[in-house]
């Protein structure tokens, strides 16, 4: 398990009406009815939603958790396969992938995945936003 808890620079800056700040309103809500003192996030590689997770458990002084931060994304796409998660694809947006692979599950497009990740620098986990 990885854990960090940043306070240097964290290369976000608040805007108004942002996720972050509802993110915010919402752990500020969760802190004031429990004894919380983690978050927990699924971040894997992309340093632009850890910052804002970290950012946010700085403000309101809880630990950031990473389990995930930076494993190496085909093994641990293979590992949610193999343990059997469900994962299907409901919106994509890169290059190899069209809508005909909405709907269809991450352990049948895997053998995709990875030519299009040799091809392209496509990110197998969808990490770069190429897939939710």
């Amino acid at each position: 398990v990885v854990s960090t808890q940043s306070t240097g620079e964290l290369g976000y800056a608040r805007t108004e009406n942002d996720e972050v700040e509802d993110l915010f309103e919402l752990l500020s809500e969760v802190r004031k009815e429990t004894e919380c003192t983690a978050v927990c996030s699924g971040a894997i590689f992309s340093t632009y939603q850890k910052n804002r997770v970290e950012e946010v458990c700085s403000r309101l002084g809880l630990i950031s958790i990473a389990p995930l931060w930076e494993r190496e994304q085909e093994a641990l796409l293979q590992e949610m396969i193999d343990n059997h998660l469900q994962i299907r694809i409901i919106k994509v947006a890169s290059i190899g992938l069209d809508k005909s692979h909405v709907g269809r599950s991450a352990s049948e497009l895997l053998p995709h995945f990875k030519s299009i990740n040799k091809k392209f620098g496509f990110n197998v986990c969808g990490e770069g936003g190429e897939f939710e």
